[in-house]
């Protein structure tokens, strides 16, 4: 049943959208009065791109889901400069293990996880 809500929800959203981008690209179509496409479009629609299906988003923090590479790298040289002056550290306390320890305090959940569109066989959604 909620699969079925799940998939309804993505077809709506995805009719909207379409006759959104038709409307602002001044395309000419045959959807409804509304411009918005039918069933039958995305019957159709669904059809020809038979490897896309409908997949619950992984949730994401906004301020997560806007890192780069370089501004990690930049967060963790910082991180290293000022344990290597203010704490005395040395390059060897980084390469020893022993001295290693990962965790996630918060496990706070940010976003509620979204239904998607996505290609089958995706691992990252």
């Amino acid at each position: 049943m909620l699969c079925e809500l799940l998939k309804l929800l993505i077809e709506q959203q995805l009719r909207s959208t379409l006759g959104q981008v038709a409307k602002e690209k001044g395309l000419s179509h045959k959807f409804s009065k509304d411009g918005i496409p039918g069933e039958r479009f995305m019957g159709n629609f669904l059809k020809r791109n038979n490897d896309l299906t409908v997949r619950i988003a992984e949730p994401t923090h906004g301020g997560r889901a806007t890192l780069t590479k370089e501004r990690i790298l930049n967060f963790f040289t910082t991180q290293k400069e000022q344990l290597l002056t203010d704490e005395k550290l040395t390059e060897n306390d980084f390469t020893n293990p022993d001295l290693w320890f990962n965790c996630d305090e918060t496990m706070i959940r940010y976003d509620p996880p979204l239904p998607v569109l996505a290609q089958r066989g995706s691992k990252i959604v």
